[in-house]
């Protein structure tokens, strides 16, 4: 039951809590004396540079965790750990209550980053960071939804295709969800190339 989740339940959970940390990057910034619109402003680079952070993230849990299993050892657990993490939604691609992350998973797998973040920066960096990472992963997993299960507007079916062929071509490479950008610097991008227009 911990690997359905209906598509809603991502925005639910994790737009209030981003909101929350960015609303708290600003504030520690007001009550240290900054100026509305410099707390402001630096307070959104921040959030803007939890977005590209996100990007990397995505793609390196979607290459080194989901897609871990020529490392795995052949062990009964093992195997169904990773056919639970990941393997059930190639298993089943068009399942739609396994197209997006159960909070369960994205809590365990968010803390190790977001207590890095708060090692390596002060808290309001931090929090900046965070909220903007948390909120390309909310957009992220509900553009995996839509890839899936809506008919997408021109400008999103070249990356639908892109990931319609990591399914069902090419598992091992293609690891970008949102944005084939890192695929490109890895050297993951596809041997053959990608349709253009996904019906």
């Amino acid at each position: 039951m911990f690997t359905k989740t209906q598509w809603y339940i991502v925005p639910l959970i994790w737009v209030p809590i981003f909101l929350y940390l960015f609303h708290r990057s600003f504030e520690d910034l007001s009550a240290a004396g900054v100026p509305f619109s410099a707390a402001l402003t630096r307070t959104t680079i921040c959030f803007l540079l939890g977005n590209v952070i996100w990007t990397i993230i995505e793609y390196g849990m979607h290459r080194w965790i989901f897609h871990v299993e020529c490392w795995l050892p052949d062990h009964p657990y093992a195997l169904s750990a990773h056919f639970l993490l990941h393997g059930i939604h190639h298993y089943l691609p068009m399942d739609g209550l396994r197209l997006v992350m159960p909070p369960i998973l994205f809590t365990a797998l968010q803390y190790p980053f977001t207590q890095l973040a708060y090692a390596l920066f002060p808290t309001w960096v931090a929090n900046g960071i965070i909220s903007g990472a948390f909120a390309f992963y909310v957009v992220y997993d509900c553009f995996h939804y839509a890839m899936h299960h809506m008919k997408l507007p021109r400008l999103a079916k070249g990356q639908k295709s892109w990931h319609m062929e990591h399914h069902y071509k090419e598992p091992n490479l293609g690891f970008g969800v949102s944005s084939p950008i890192w695929d490109w610097v890895f050297g993951t991008e596809f041997v053959s190339r990608p349709k253009t227009v996904a019906k």
